[in-house]
């Protein structure tokens, strides 16, 4: 409601054309209304991302500036506030440093045009990525999208940018630490259709794009280490939260596609490591922000799936070419029944079959194909397209998302051809591609 009002308002229109028409409006009330018009374009995108929703904020963005009055508030000092945190008193003391509260905030609606252009050419099912006529439209809008994202970010201030290869011992504000986290995670949300749609093995396009998707979950790793060493947990956000969360998909997909035997190696064991430690930040975080704990049960339903493959793998060791007998998930077992029919003991000592994790009311099964977490967790939460429509089975993600229209598709692949890949090595790729 409030963004169709801001559009009653005319909030998207440009103020040089809005000063056609009225004569009261001064300088101040342009301000404002540019402020207005771009904090609710971010929080449309951050909201979007995290429910798996199309942004509905989209009008404007290409007709109301990024310029802003505003020129001398990013050197005032910026002092942290911890609030009712207990434990603030045991954190470092922090210095006093410029905020650039400014020059941050015109660099994250900047990104979140480039995060809209994701969601909408990529993960919409109304985008020309899912047209099965030609790779080309999604070749295109894949590779123009990784150059602005790559454009964005080299031309980013040195004062707003963390070097991955440098992470300080303190966090900037953490306005600028989240910038960054949200950048790794735009990395992320481009690159992962791409990886699982493809074989990484045989492909060295491919192959750049699973090695920057890990690089952006180790960046998001150190880079929330640094944040809560300085600040601690009390200033964590949802999106900080929805960042650690897609860090955390991409080190279970390490966990699920690394080979057998190589759960000693030191790839293995880093996924492992950082896995554990974005977990902490979501659990600790849920206390205050119960809806983290979908994330957290997702995360820990294929976790769960990963163990019980290497204890499958530990017993066939043992006991080879002894098949267990193989549970029958298709149709529930009554389990009362079954004990009087077979004239066992009571219910207490008859071995329950562990259940098949659902994700949610339409999900689907999880099957060994779909080795990517769903990017956006609290996509199904709402039971409305399935209770109003009495649909009787559960919707695959790509069915709903087809069918609703304003779902973004969770699980996307794109198995994008590049022109020339076969031809060459694995350190020689099409420049286009590398930015």
């Amino acid at each position: 409601m409030a963004f169709r009002m801001a559009i009653d308002l005319g909030l998207h229109v440009s103020p040089d054309k809005l000063q056609q028409y009225s004569t009261s409006l001064s300088s101040e009330d342009i301000e404002i209304r540019k402020r207005l018009f771009w904090s609710m374009y971010a929080w449309d995108k951050h909201i979007s991302l995290y429910l798996g929703r199309m942004p509905n904020f989209v009008m404007g963005a290409e007709n109301v500036s990024l310029d802003f009055l505003d020129d001398f508030t990013d050197h005032d000092p910026w002092v942290p506030f911890y609030g009712p945190d207990p434990k603030a008193a045991e954190l470092p003391p922090y210095p006093p440093t410029p905020g650039y509260v400014m020059s941050c905030f015109t660099e994250l609606c900047k990104l979140c045009k480039i995060l809209t252009r994701v969601m909408l050419e990529l993960y919409s099912s109304q985008s020309a990525c899912h047209s099965d006529k030609s790779s080309d439209p999604r070749m295109a809008v894949f590779i123009d999208i990784k150059k602005e994202l790559d454009d964005w970010h080299s031309s980013l201030a040195s004062y707003l940018s963390i070097p991955c290869n440098g992470i300080p011992h303190r966090s900037p504000p953490p306005h600028i630490t989240s910038l960054n986290l949200m950048y790794h995670n735009t990395l992320i949300l481009l690159h992962r259709p791409y990886v699982a749609g493809g074989d990484v093995s045989s492909s060295a396009t491919i192959r750049e794009s699973w090695k920057i998707c890990r690089g952006a979950t180790t960046a998001i790793y150190e880079l929330l280490q640094m944040y809560i060493h300085t600040f601690g947990y009390h200033h964590i956000t949802y999106m900080n939260s929805y960042c650690t969360y897609m860090a955390a998909t991409a080190a279970v997909y390490q966990l699920e596609t690394s080979e057998e035997g190589s759960q000693s190696s030191q790839s293995y064991q880093t996924a492992w490591k950082e896995l554990k430690f974005l977990l902490d930040v979501l659990q600790r975080t849920a206390t205050a922000m119960p809806g983290l704990d979908r994330s957290i049960e997702i995360i820990r339903a294929r976790i769960k799936r990963i163990l019980d493959r290497q204890v499958s793998n530990q017993l066939d060791s043992l006991f080879p070419g002894r098949k267990p007998r193989e549970p029958d998930y298709a149709q529930p077992v009554n389990t009362t029944s079954r004990a009087h029919a077979e004239g066992e003991g009571s219910l207490s000592e008859i071995p329950i079959d562990p259940p098949v994790y659902v994700w949610g009311n339409n999900m689907g099964t999880v099957t060994n194909e779909d080795l990517w977490l769903p990017a956006f967790p609290a996509q199904d939460t709402s039971y409305g397209p399935e209770v109003m429509l009495d649909v009787q089975d559960a919707l695959s993600p790509q069915t709903r998302s087809a069918l609703m229209g304003s779902d973004l598709d969770p699980q996307l692949r794109l198995n994008l051809s590049i022109p020339g890949e076969q031809t060459m090595g694995s350190n020689h790729f099409p420049a286009s591609f590398l930015g």
